[in-house]
């Protein structure tokens, strides 16, 4: 038994575990017994000593997803420091086929989601990275909301401490093929 948790993640769903042969008695068994934390409907982690840290709702909401995903638009702001408001819904970037009637997650369905583009790796969350954030928080300022994105953009930009640079998010704008969308946006930092 032991050696089938192994094979898991450090979190995992119910249909991860029925995947490699364990039934839900070997679960409750290995929960009762210490060996397995269950920290929502389905989904279970191997070393309950270990805190998930501030990100507990992002990993929650990404696996309660059983595709591929990354935290996107107002939570990727939320999870670099670029934002001060508290979204009511957890943001995911999924493939457009994805459906989900979740509470309190809101799906980023694209046809084309560019997973090799900025999305990077933060142990079992994938989240897009600041200039993906910020390039996608300004074309799609009807979900993030204008002033979030720009407010975002200034603070990534700040000559104290710069997350990033204008020359950076250009380049991420144009590998997603939108940097018309964003040009206008970024003029007043362009000619500073």
């Amino acid at each position: 038994m032991r050696a089938d948790l192994n094979n898991l993640p450090e979190i995992f769903t119910l249909k991860e575990a029925l995947k490699l042969g364990l039934t839900p008695y070997i679960l409750a068994k290995s929960v009762s017994d210490g060996f397995l934390e269950k920290i929502d409907r389905g989904i279970y982690r191997k070393n309950a000593d270990e805190d998930l840290g501030e990100w507990t709702s992002l990993v929650l909401a990404s696996k309660k997803i059983e595709h591929q995903n990354a935290v996107c638009l107002l939570s990727a702001l939320v999870y670099h420091k670029l934002t001060e408001a508290i979204p009511h819904t957890v943001w995911l970037l999924v493939d457009f086929n994805v459906r989900s009637k979740r509470p309190g997650i809101s799906l980023f369905r694209r046809r084309d989601a560019k997973w090799s583009i900025g999305i990077i790796k933060d142990g079992p969350l994938l989240v897009t990275d600041v200039e993906r954030s910020l390039v996608e928080s300004l074309v799609f300022k009807n979900k993030v909301g204008y002033n979030e994105a720009f407010y975002a953009l200034k603070k990534a930009l700040d000559k104290k401490r710069p997350l990033t640079s204008v020359a950076k998010i250009m380049e991420r704008a144009k590998q997603l093929q939108c940097e018309h969308l964003i040009h206008k946006s970024l003029e007043p930092f362009i000619y500073e």
